[in-house]
């Protein structure tokens, strides 16, 4: 099942994202599953690499109700895939001031947001 027209996506990924298309394209791994097309992978891809810096401060200065359209693109490909319930780690490097910001947040069970 389709839930937005592929022609749509195609075009904005040659026009946005050519080389991480390319790189998708020629990657010497194996797929997990078969679900999401080329393209469908390069958002996902893209995102990864520097996209999620443009789109994630747009949502955050919008309280999520102003997506481009690489997100809306990006939405509708993450709702293709099986929602996955186990643990996520996540690393980032922290300068002592910064690991102590989240250390206070922790321990006064407050929000941190960067």
């Amino acid at each position: 099942m389709k839930i937005f027209p592929m022609n749509k996506l195609r075009q904005y990924v040659i026009n946005n994202c050519a080389r991480e298309f390319e790189e998708v394209k020629n990657r010497n791994r194996q797929v997990a599953n078969n679900v999401l097309s080329p393209e469908e992978q390069t958002l996902i891809y893209k995102y990864t690499e520097d996209g999620y810096e443009g789109l994630n401060e747009r949502l955050r200065k919008s309280k999520g109700k102003n997506l481009s359209e690489f997100g809306k693109l990006l939405d509708k490909v993450i709702a293709k895939l099986p929602n996955y319930e186990d643990v996520i780690y996540r690393s980032v490097d922290l300068t002592d001031s910064e690991l102590q910001k989240y250390i206070d947040a922790k321990e006064n069970n407050a929000i941190l947001v960067q």
